[in-house]
C-alpha cells in the first residue's frame, strides 16, 4: 500500500528539451523531445492567451540537425500551420501530458544578448552556448535582403547548418523585414564552439 506521502507527492516532471524555431513558409516550426523517453513523440499545441488551441501536431518530423546534436533519432521536429508572424509571437507552445512550455528566441527574459560585429555585419546570440539550443540572428546591413548561411561547429567538426530565415522582430532595425533568425541544436557535450557565416568566411568563437 502506498503511503500518504507518496499519494500526495508531486509527480516527476518530464525532462523536455526543444525550442520554437519561428515562422517559416506559413508554418511555426521547432522540435521537442522527452529526454527520459527519447523514442516517444510529443504532441505540441499552439495556444493563444486564453488557452484556446490554435493548432496542434506530433513532433515526429525528421531533423538531421537535432540528431547530429545528439538528441534521439532526430524524429522530433514539428510544423504547425500559422497565419502570420504576429500569431506565432503571441502564442505559447505546450507539449507533453504536463504541458511543458517550449522556449523561443525572444522569451529569454533577463538575459542580455551577445552581439558580435564586423563592420556592417552583426551576429546576435540570445544566450551563452549552454542548453539544448542556440538561437539568434545574423544580418549584413550592406545587403539586408540576403539570408545568411550559418554553421555551428565544435573543434573543427560541423554540428549544424541553417539558412537564417526565421522571423526575429528584434532584427528589424535599419529597414529589414525581420526574417534573419536561426535556431541550432546544441549537443549535450561539446568542445570549443564557433559560429561561422559560410557566405563571407567570418568565424566567431562563442565558447
Amino acid at each position: 500500500m502506498k503511503s500518504l506521502l507518496s499519494l500526495f507527492a508531486p509527480a516527476p516532471r518530464a525532462r523536455v528539451v526543444g525550442s520554437v524555431d519561428g515562422l517559416y513558409r506559413g508554418q511555426a516550426r521547432g522540435w521537442a523531445m522527452d529526454l527520459d523517453q527519447p523514442t516517444s513523440r510529443l504532441t505540441v499545441r499552439m495556444v493563444d492567451a486564453s488557452g484556446r488551441v490554435i493548432a496542434d501536431g506530433l513532433a515526429d518530423r525528421y531533423r538531421a540537425d537535432v540528431q547530429k546534436a545528439g538528441y534521439g533519432d532526430g524524429h522530433h521536429g514539428f510544423a504547425l500551420p500559422a497565419a502570420d508572424a504576429h500569431l506565432v509571437e503571441a502564442a505559447r507552445f505546450l507539449c507533453g501530458e504536463r504541458s511543458t512550455e517550449l522556449p523561443r528566441p525572444n522569451s529569454k527574459a533577463g538575459r542580455r544578448p551577445r552581439i558580435f560585429r564586423r563592420e556592417r555585419y552583426v551576429l546576435c546570440l540570445d544566450q551563452s552556448a549552454t542548453g539544448p539550443v542556440l538561437t539568434g540572428w545574423a544580418v549584413d546591413w550592406h545587403r539586408p535582403e540576403e539570408r545568411r548561411l550559418i554553421r555551428l561547429r565544435a573543434d573543427g567538426q560541423a554540428l549544424a547548418i541553417q539558412r537564417a530565415t526565421l522571423y526575429r522582430p528584434d532584427s528589424m532595425d535599419g529597414g529589414s523585414d525581420g526574417f534573419h533568425g536561426f535556431s541550432l541544436p546544441l549537443p549535450p557535450h561539446a568542445g570549443r564552439l564557433f559560429v561561422d557565416d559560410l557566405a563571407n568566411g567570418l568565424a566567431f568563437r562563442i565558447s
